[in-house]
C-alpha cells in the first residue's frame, strides 16, 4: 500500500510556498519568469545557472566561426595557390578548436538545462497530482476531468520547456544575433548598418510565422477540446453507450465537433506558408541589397572580399537567429500561463483539508446527529437540498431514510463523511461537531457503500483491501463471505488474484456491488453508511446481502438509504424525507399504523406491482453469476443487434466498419508503412496533394538556386580589374535574387495551402475512423489495461494528431528537404566529385543528428500524455470513492510509480538529449575544417577553381 508519510511530506512542500489563496475568491495566480522556478531546489538552480552561461558561450561560437571563414574567403580570392595551402594549414586547426569547444559547451548547456527542467517538472507534476487529490468534493463538482488531466500533462510539459530546452535555444540564438551584429559592425560598419536597416523585414516575416502558429494552434486545440470532451464522456461510460445502442449517435455527435477544425487548420497552413515564404523572400532580397552595396564598397572604399562576405553572412545568420529566438518568447508566455493554472491548484488550500490536524476521539460510540442543518451543493446554489434538517441516529442502531428522488437522502451520507460541510447548523459524532474532528480519522471510522459501486484497476483482493490496508488474507476472505461475494470470486480465473480493469472489468453491477460491500466491511467500522447499496442486485442476491448486512450491523451504527421499501422493514427506525425535511419517522409498523407518507408510498408500490403482498417478486429468475462466469460473454453489440436495439453506423463505402477496425492498428509509432497507409487514407484529396507536393518541390529548388547565385559572388570578386563587367554581373545576380524571392513567397503560400487542405481532411477522417473503430470493439477489448478510458482518450488526442507529422504540410517539408538535398548533391558532383564526396560523408551525420534532435525534443509528446493518464483519470473520476476510503496516498504512489522517471532514467535521458544536441551543433565546424583543407590541396593542383570551392 501507499506510504502516507510520502504523501503528507509532499503536502508540506506546497504549504511552505506562502500559500494565501482563498477558494471563495478565486483569482488567477500572477507569476513572472522568476516564479517559474518556485519549486526549484539548490541543485536545480545551480544547473540552471551553468546552462544559461554555457548557452551564451555556445551562441557566440557561430559568429566566431564566420571570422575564420572571412580569412578563408580572402585566401582563396586574393592569394596564390601555394599561399592558400599555407593559410589553410593555420586556419583548419582553428575550426577544429572551435568544434571541440562546441562539443563541450553545447553538451553542458543542454544537459544542465534538461536535468534542471525535468527535475522541476517531475516535482511539479507530483505536487499537482497530490494537490488535486487533496481538494474537497465540492471543488471537483466544478471541474472537468479532462481539463485536470490536461494540466497534469500538457501544462507541466509547457513549464518544463519554458525553463529547459526552450530557454537554452532562446539564449543561444540571442547570443548568436548579438555576436553577429558586433562582428559585422567591427568588420565593416557601413555595410553592417545597411544590413541592420533591413533586418526588421526579416523579423516581420518571422513574427508572421510565430503569430500564425500561436493563434491558429490555440484555436485548433480549442476546436478539438469539445470533441475530446465527448470522447471522454463516451469512453468513460462505454457500457451505458452499448446498452442503449448509442454508438451511431455518439459517432455523429463527435464528428460534428470536428468540422470547425478543418477550416482552422487550413488557415493555419496558409499563414504558415506565408510566414515561411516571406522569410525566404526577405532574406533573398536583403542579400541582394547588401551584395550590390558591398561591391560598391570593394570598388571605391577598398573593402576586402572576405569582409563583404562576412557581413552578409553575419546578417543572414544574425537575422535567422533572432527570428528563431522571438518565437521562443511565446513558449515562455505559454509556460507562464500554464504555471499560473498549475500553481493555482498547488497553492489552493482545501476547505475540507484531509491533511489538517483535528481532534481524535478516544473511543467511538457512533451516535450521529443533524442539528438544524441547511445545505445546497456549491455547483447548484439555487437548489436547496436540506432545510432546517434535524435527525438523531442512536449509537448501535440501524436507521433507514426513504423518500422520493432528490429529497436529500444521499446528501446526509455525504455530510456524515464530511465530503461537504453544512451551510447552517452542524453534524455531530458523539456530540462533537465533525468540523472539529481530524478528517482522516473520521473517515476511517466509516464504511461506505454507494449506489454506484466504484472498483479500481488491480486485483479483486487489492480492491477489497483498499478498505483496510492492514487486513490479512483471511480477513479479506471473511469480508467477502459476509458480502456474499466469495462464491463468485473463487470462480474467477485467478480467484482473488484476478486482475480487474478500471471500473471492474467484466463484473456485473451486482458483483461489483458485493465487492464494494466487502471493501466496506473489511475495515470493521463502527459506522456503516449504505447509500442504496443493494440497488444493482436482483431480489435473490438482495436478500442474501440484506441478511449479511443485518449480521454486520450488530454493534454498529448503520444509516441505510433505501430504494426498495422491502429492505428497510427491519430497521430500528425509518425516516421519511421529502424536499429536504423530515416528514415522519418510526418503525415499519408504526408508520403503517399512521397511514401517512410512508404508508402511501408502500400502497403505490403495491399497485405498481399488481400484488397484494409487501414482498417484492424476484425480478431475475436465476443467479446473475451464471452469465458472467459460465463462459465467455457474447459480444454485446451482437446481442443488441439481434434485439434490434443498435444499427451499424451509416458510413460511406470508403469508410466501412472494416476500415474502422484497421484504424486501431494504424496509429502506434512502430507500425510499418504508416506513411503509405496515411497516404492511402488521403486518396480523396489526391489533387491537393499533387499540387502541394509539386509546389514544395519547386520551392526546394529555390534554395540551391540561391546557393548558386551566392557562389557567383566569389567569381565576381575576381573581376576587380574590370569594374564595368563587375557591376553588370552584380546587377544580373541581384535581379535573379529578386526573382527567386518572389517565387519563394508564392510557392510557400500555394504549397502549404494545398497540403493544409489535405492534412486537415485526413486528420478529421482519422479521428472519426479511430473513434468509430473504438466503438466497434467488443466489451472484452475495453477490459484490457491498455484500453482503459484515460489511455484511449489520450491516444485519440495525441496519436491521431501525430498523423500531421507524416502527411500534410509536414510531408511538404520532407519533400522540399529531399529536393533540396538531391539538387544540391547534383550541383556539387557536377563541379567536383571529390569535394562533393567529402561533403557527402558528413551528410549522414547531419541527417541522423537532426533527426535524433527532433526525436529527443519530442520525446515527451504523447508519452507524458499517456504515462499515468489512466491512473489520473481513474482517481479524478472516482474522487468521491477516493476521498471516502482515504485512498489519496495509495493513488499518489501508483501515479508516482507510473509517471515519474527514476534518477537513473532522468540523467540517462538528459545525457542522450544533450549528446544529440551537441552533435547537431558542432559537426559543421569539423566539416569546414576537412572541406577547406582538401579544397586547398585541389586548388593548389588546379583541379578546382574559386567558383567550384564555394559552390
Amino acid at each position: 500500500m501507499a506510504n502516507d508519510e510520502d504523501f503528507d511530506e509532499l503536502s508540506e512542500v506546497s504549504k511552505s510556498q506562502n500559500i494565501t489563496s482563498d477558494f471563495k475568491k478565486t483569482k488567477k495566480t500572477k507569476i513572472g519568469l522568476k516564479s517559474l522556478l518556485r519549486y526549484a531546489d539548490k541543485l536545480d538552480k545551480v544547473l540552471l545557472c551553468f546552462g544559461i552561461l554555457f548557452s551564451i558561450f555556445t551562441g557566440v561560437l557561430l559568429p566566431a566561426n564566420l571570422l575564420i571563414f572571412q580569412k578563408v574567403v580572402n585566401a582563396f580570392t586574393t592569394s596564390s595557390a601555394s599561399d592558400v595551402i599555407k593559410s589553410m594549414t593555420s586556419l583548419v586547426p582553428t575550426f577544429v578548436i572551435l568544434g571541440s569547444a562546441c562539443l563541450v559547451l553545447a553538451f553542458v548547456q543542454m544537459f544542465c538545462l534538461d536535468v534542471s527542467s525535468r527535475r522541476q517538472g517531475r516535482r511539479i507534476r507530483l505536487l499537482l497530482f497530490q494537490s488535486i487529490l487533496r481538494q474537497e468534493v465540492g471543488w471537483f463538482d466544478e471541474q472537468s476531468v479532462g481539463n485536470l488531466i490536461t494540466r497534469l500533462s500538457n501544462n507541466v510539459d509547457s513549464i518544463e520547456g519554458g525553463i529547459g530546452e526552450r530557454l537554452g535555444h532562446f539564449l543561444q540564438n540571442i547570443s548568436t544575433f548579438l555576436a553577429a551584429v558586433i562582428v559585422s559592425l567591427v568588420s565593416g560598419w557601413k555595410l553592417a548598418l545597411v544590413g541592420l536597416s533591413i533586418t526588421p523585414l526579416v523579423l516581420t516575416a518571422f513574427l508572421i510565422l510565430a503569430f500564425s502558429l500561436r493563434k491558429f494552434s490555440v484555436k485548433e486545440i480549442l476546436s478539438y477540446e469539445s470533441a475530446g470532451t465527448i470522447a471522454t464522456e463516451v469512453l468513460t461510460a462505454i457500457r451505458t453507450v452499448f446498452a442503449f445502442g448509442g454508438q451511431e449517435k455518439e459517432c455523429a455527435r463527435y464528428e460534428k465537433e470536428l468540422q470547425a477544425s478543418s477550416r482552422i487548420f487550413f488557415l493555419k497552413s496558409v499563414f504558415v506558408g506565408l510566414g515561411t515564404g516571406a522569410i525566404g523572400c526577405t532574406i533573398f532580397i536583403d542579400a541582394a541589397i547588401c551584395f550590390a552595396y558591398g561591391v560598391q564598397l570593394i570598388l571605391y572604399e577598398n573593402y576586402e572580399n572576405g569582409t563583404v562576405v562576412l557581413v552578409i553572412l553575419c546578417f543572414i545568420v544574425g537575422s535567422t537567429s533572432l527570428g528563431r529566438a522571438l518565437p521562443e518568447i511565446e513558449f515562455f508566455s505559454s509556460a507562464i500561463q500554464s504555471a499560473a493554472s498549475v500553481f493555482e491548484i498547488i497553492q489552493r488550500v482545501p476547505e475540507i483539508d484531509v491533511s489538517a490536524d483535528g481532534e481524535e476521539l478516544p473511543s467511538t460510540d457512533g451516535e450521529i446527529a443533524f442539528e438544524n442543518v441547511s445545505f445546497y451543493y456549491p455547483s447548484r446554489p439555487d437548489v436547496p437540498i436540506l432545510k432546517n434538517f434535524s435527525l438523531t441516529i442512536p449509537a448501535g442502531k440501524t436507521v433507514a431514510i426513504v423518500g422520493p428522488s432528490g429529497s436529500g437522502k444521499s446528501t446526509t451520507v455525504q455530510l456524515i463523511q464530511r465530503l461537504y460541510d453544512p451551510l447552517e447548523g452542524r453534524v455531530t459524532l458523539d456530540g462533537v461537531d465533525l468540523r472539529q474532528l481530524d478528517v482522516k480519522w473520521l473517515r476511517q471510522q466509516i464504511g461506505v457503500v454507494s449506489q454506484e459501486p466504484v472498483l479500481f484497476a488491480g486485483t479483486v483482493e487489492e480492491n477489497i483491501r483498499l478498505g483496510d490496508p492492514e487486513a490479512t488474507d483471511s480477513e479479506v476472505e471473511e469480508a467477502a463471505r459476509m458480502a456474499d461475494a466469495h462464491g463468485f470470486i473463487i470462480q474467477l480465473p485467478q480467484a482473488y488474484k484476478t486482475v480487474l480493469s478500471e471500473g471492474g472489468g467484466k463484473m456485473s453491477g451486482g458483483q461489483k456491488q458485493r465487492v464494494a460491500i466487502a471493501r466496506a466491511l473489511v475495515r470493521n467500522p463502527p459506522i456503516l453508511l449504505l447509500d442504496e447499496a443493494t440497488s444493482a442486485l436482483d431480489n435473490k442476491s438482495e436478500r442474501a446481502i440484506q441478511a449479511a448486512i443485518e449480521r454486520a450491523a450488530q454493534g454498529r451504527t448503520v444509516l441505510m438509504i433505501a430504494h426498495r421499501l422491502s429492505t428497510v422493514r427491519g430497521a430500528d427506525q425509518i425516516v421519511v424525507v421529502d424536499k429536504g425535511e423530515v416528514r415522519e419517522m418510526g418503525t415499519h409498523e408504526e408508520l403503517l399504523a399512521k397511514g401517512g407518507v410512508y404508508a402511501n408510498m408502500l400502497l403505490k408500490l403495491k399497485d405498481a406491482q399488481g400484488e397484494h403482498s409487501e414482498n417484492e417478486a424476484d425480478d431475475v429468475s436465476g443467479s446473475e453469476d451464471e452469465f458472467v462466469i459460465g463462459g465467455e460473454k457474447p459480444r454485446l453489440s451482437e446481442v443488441l443487434k439481434k434485439q434490434g436495439v443498435w444499427r451499424a453506423s451509416r458510413v460511406s463505402d470508403a469508410e466501412s466498419l472494416a476500415s474502422y477496425g484497421s484504424m486501431v492498428s494504424l496509429l502506434p509509432e512502430k507500425q510499418k508503412h504508416a506513411v503509405l497507409k496515411a497516404l492511402r487514407m488521403n486518396r480523396p484529396e489526391w489533387y491537393y496533394l499533387a499540387i502541394g507536393l509539386l509546389m514544395m518541390m519547386l520551392g526546394g529548388l529555390t534554395l540551391p538556386s540561391f546557393a548558386l547565385l551566392y557562389s557567383e559572388m566569389f567569381q565576381i570578386f575576381t573581376m576587380i580589374g574590370d569594374p564595368v563587367a563587375m557591376k553588370a554581373r552584380t546587377s544580373f545576380i541581384c535581379g535573379m535574387f529578386g526573382l527567386m524571392a518572389i517565387l519563394r513567397l508564392l510557392l510557400g503560400v500555394g504549397g502549404n495551402a494545398a497540403l493544409g487542405i489535405a492534412g486537415a481532411r485526413l486528420t478529421r477522417r482519422a479521428r472519426r475512423l479511430f473513434f468509430g473503430s473504438i466503438l466497434n470493439q467488443e466489451m472484452a477489448w475495453f477490459d484490457k489495461p491498455e484500453n482503459q478510458a484515460g489511455i484511449l482518450t489520450a491516444r485519440l488526442a495525441v496519436e491521431v494528431q501525430s498523423l500531421q507529422k507524416i502527411t500534410g504540410t509536414q510531408l511538404g517539408v520532407v519533400i522540399e528537404s529531399i529536393t533540396l538535398v538531391v539538387s544540391a548533391l547534383i550541383i556539387a558532383f557536377s563541379y567536383n566529385w571529390k569535394l562533393a564526396l567529402l561533403n557527402l560523408t558528413f551528410f549522414p551525420i547531419l541527417v541522423v543528428g537532426g533527426a535524433l534532435q527532433m526525436r529527443q525534443m519530442n520525446r515527451g509528446a504523447g508519452q507524458n500524455a499517456c504515462k499515468g493518464a489512466d491512473i489520473a483519470q481513474e482517481a479524478f473520476a472516482a474522487n468521491r470513492t477516493v476521498v471516502s476510503l482515504g485512498l489519496q496516498p495509495y493513488m499518489y504512489e501508483k501515479f508516482k510509480k507510473a509517471s515519474a522517471p527514476t534518477a537513473k532514467e532522468l540523467y540517462a535521458g538528459s545525457g542522450l538529449f544533450a549528446a544529440v544536441h551537441t552533435l547537431a551543433n558542432s559537426i559543421i565546424f569539423f566539416q569546414f575544417a576537412a572541406f577547406f583543407y582538401v579544397a586547398a590541396i585541389l586548388f593548389d593542383t588546379g583541379e578546382v577553381g574559386v567558383l567550384a570551392v564555394f559552390r
